[in-house]
């Protein structure tokens, strides 16, 4: 019988599960671990934690036919890096084509977001506030996100971090992104204005094959500020300096405190900055091309990019950056359906383990959901697209089962439709969300 996609998936999910468990002495804390028949080997365990949902321990291990206390499960878990689940994921995202473009360029999306994670003052990612002087635990993910292909191409998490608050330094994660990528081919990267900086705009622009949509305050950056409020699209050219003279001032070039003279002690109110200077030069020129558009209420919004104006115009960056909101939406599917708040540790070591094995499991879902066709009958009154909350939860089980084919699989993700009702807008709930957790869950 003809292999569908959905097995060729499970194959190359699974080749990369035993790529890097073939190279086990770099993840496990001794070489010695997983060296002779255990009750749970090292593979099955990583499949178990791939497809692991928001039940207990308990349940989990009988829903997988494994017969092991949970304490037993959570030391066998303690013996293998995160590193490991960060790995799969990479491989596996390399062993799978990802085609889809737009205009020849691939468009990808970066934001943070904040995981709950259950309390515990002996991590990193404890904080404290004088409203809550016990505290409270989160975790961050600075994801990327492919969003024609619906699938996350990259994370940085908290791990490793010994000042929590630079776990949320969502700028200077973008850098650690994009420096360490290779863009082969031309990639347009779509931010909020939670990454609006000249660092961030010099960062971006200097890099070859690499483009950015970024919306910034209508009174943010000074070149912004002097931009009248109405529609227009123009080309904007200034200097930044770290230098503080009567040349820099003559000229409105526009002074960074970088904070780097030795000796010199800084006011706790002097605002350094993170531009990134190169070595002997302290006069930097930018340029970038700035849009402004009236929204439908009214207020206008304002975009810079380095896209070509002759390629993209006005409406075009409007409609790109509408398409930001993806990874939005699929950070929730992350979240909820795949299981990512449904934690079942309180050290960090082990909350990373599960996030990254969410976040291949999301991949591998999303990558057999895009390729099914749902039927659309004339009559209806909405188009009908897949159910995704349910096609993770069979995506889930086919790949835990052997006996589920994935003729099967894609039979039953097509009996789970819900309609599309384009327009719909709900008010945004912003609200602090503590972690979900219940005591039985985590047993250490």
């Amino acid at each position: 019988m003809k292999e569908n996609h959905a097995d060729i998936l499970r194959d190359k999910l699974n080749q990369a599960i035993t790529q890097t468990v073939s190279l086990r002495g770099n993840y496990a804390d001794d070489v010695r671990h997983f060296t002779r028949n255990r009750k749970l080997p090292m593979e099955e365990l990583i499949k178990l934690l791939l497809t692991m949902t928001g039940g207990t321990l308990a349940r989990e291990l009988y829903d997988a036919g494994i017969d092991m206390a949970p304490s037993s499960f959570v030391e066998q878990r303690k013996r293998i890096s995160f590193l490991a689940f960060k790995k799969i994921l990479e491989r596996f995202n390399d062993l799978c084509d990802d085609p889809a473009t737009l205009k020849g360029y691939r468009l990808w999306a970066v934001d943070g977001s904040t995981i709950p994670c259950p309390r515990n003052p002996n991590s990193n990612n404890h904080f404290k506030s004088e409203s809550n002087p016990m505290g409270w635990n989160n975790t961050h993910a600075n994801l990327m996100f492919d969003i024609l292909n619906r699938t996350f191409v990259d994370c940085i998490m908290s791990e490793g971090v010994i000042d929590s608050r630079k776990a949320h330094d969502e700028q200077g994660a973008l850098c650690s992104l994009i420096f360490r990528r290779k863009f082969q081919q031309p990639t347009i990267i779509m931010l909020d204005r939670g990454y609006e900086s000249f660092s961030s705009i010099y960062q971006l622009g200097n890099i070859s094959n690499l483009y950015y949509v970024l919306r910034v305050k209508n009174e943010g950056l000074r070149p912004i500020k002097t931009l009248p409020m109405e529609e227009l699209d123009r080309n904007l050219e200034w200097t930044v300096t770290s230098r503080q003279t009567n040349e820099a001032k003559e000229k409105g070039w526009i002074f960074l405190q970088t904070g780097s003279k030795k000796g010199k002690t800084n006011s706790p109110n002097t605002r350094i900055s993170r531009f990134d200077f190169p070595i002997n030069q302290d006069v930097v020129p930018m340029k970038c091309r700035a849009v402004r558009f009236m929204l439908d209420s009214g207020q206008h919004e304002t975009l810079l990019t380095n896209l070509p104006q002759d390629e993209f115009s006005m409406t075009d960056l409007q409609e790109l950056y509408h398409m930001r909101w993806q990874i939005e939406t699929n950070i929730r599917f992350w979240k909820y359906a795949v299981g990512a708040l449904a934690l079942h540790s309180r050290t960090d070591e082990l909350i990373l383990q599960e996030l990254y094995s969410h976040l291949a499991m999301f991949n591998f879902c999303q990558r057999i959901c895009r390729e099914i066709e749902i039927p659309q009958k004339p009559k209806n009154k909405y188009r009908y697209n897949v159910d995704r909350t349910m096609a993770i939860y069979l995506c889930k089980r086919f790949f835990r089962e052997p006996d589920f084919t994935g003729e099967k699989l894609i039979r039953d993700i097509q009996r789970y439709v819900q309609p599309i009702r384009p327009n719909r807008a709900d008010e945004r709930n912003l609200k602090v969300k503590p972690f979900p957790g219940f005591p039985y869950r985590i047993p250490s």
